[in-house]
Formats: structure tokens, C-alpha cells, sequence
């Protein structure tokens, strides 16, 4: 992803009159916005990282009139880190799927446990193919659920439904052993 370039300028001048700039915003509530961000997600790296993008965003595109700075920053990185949990937990959940199986012991058990991929795009391959698109497009290319209905042209909830159908199949397609089941 590419950013544009900002100047110094774009940071110490208001966009519109009257109103602060991205500096004196971040000086002013630049805690706030950490303090929302680490009470959702724990941890101050993360929390550090939303904190940036929420003056990034505001540099990149002021808002046109505000009420409330502080609260405006504090949504704002309440939400973006709320997009950062959803996120790794999207990525746990399916690191989970695949890691539910007992760590290999002998050579032979290791050997079994490197064909994970392959025995993965098998179990995808078996399901429908709109529950293994809703699959690969959630977990692999980091969608949300209304780009994925959009994406499979149907409804938010009946997209919900198909993912987490495909979600069962797989982890019983999967079993706890390494071996695939046989359809």
C-alpha cells in the first residue's frame, strides 16, 4: 500500500480555519486515543500503531466540522483498534483450526503434519464452492462479512451463515489425528 507523500506543512497548517492542526491534536490527545486503543487490544505496540493511523487518517482526510475532538479521536481509535482485534482474532481462529492437532513425536508424525497445506486446498476443494469462497476470502484475503456478501452477491447474514458452515466442515473434514477424513 502506498501513502502519499505529507509535508510538514499538511501537519502545521488546519485544513480549515479555525480548526487545529493533526500536530497540536496529537500533542493534545494523542493519550487518549492510546489509552482507548490499549484497553481493547492489551498490548502497547499495537495500541502505539492504531494511535498513528488515527492522526494518519486525520491528516490524510480532515473532517470537515467537529464538536468534540476528544471524542472524535477517542471513537476513532476505539474503532480502529476494534478492526485490529477482529483481525487477529480472524487469524487465530483459523491458526487454530489448522493447529488443533497433537504436536508430532516421531518422524514419521512430523512427515504427516508438513502435508497440512495440501490436505487443507483438498478439504476446501470438497466443500461448495461458495462456502470455500466465503472461506478463502474471510481468512486468507482478510475481508469483512459485507465485502463478502457483496462479493458472493447475497445477504450479510446468509454470507455469515455460509462461512461459518464452511468452518464446520472443514475442522470435521480435518480430524485431530492428521489424516483426512473420506468422503
Amino acid at each position: 500500500m502506498q501513502r502519499k507523500s505529507l509535508s510538514l506543512a499538511a501537519m502545521t497548517e488546519p485544513a480549515i480555519e479555525n480548526q487545529p492542526t493533526v500536530e497540536e491534536l496529537a500533542g493534545s490527545y494523542g493519550r487518549n486515543a492510546f489509552h482507548a486503543a490499549y484497553r481493547i487490544l492489551g498490548n502497547q505496540s499495537a495500541a502505539q500503531d492504531v494511535q498513528q493511523d488515527v492522526f494518519l487518517r486525520l491528516l490524510e482526510r480532515p473532517p470537515k466540522s467537529v464538536e468534540s475532538w476528544p471524542a472524535l479521536v477517542v471513537t476513532m481509535a476505539t474503532r480502529m483498534a476494534i478492526d485490529v482485534y477482529r483481525k487477529h482474532q480472524r487469524r487465530r481462529n483459523l491458526r487454530s483450526l489448522l493447529m488443533a492437532r497433537p504436536a508430532p513425536r516421531t518422524p514419521d508424525e512430523l512427515a504427516d503434519s508438513a502435508d497440512l497445506a495440501p490436505q487443507l486446498r483438498r478439504a476446501l476443494a470438497r466443500l461448495k464452492p461458495r462456502e470455500s469462497t466465503a472461506f478463502c476470502l474471510r481468512y486468507f484475503s482478510d475481508m469483512e462479512i459485507p465485502q463478502i456478501a457483496k462479493a458472493l452477491d447475497t445477504s450479510e447474514n446468509n454470507a455469515s451463515v455460509i462461512l461459518h458452515r464452511s468452518r464446520k466442515k472443514l475442522a470435521k473434514g480435518l480430524d485431530l489425528n492428521g489424516q483426512e477424513e473420506q468422503s
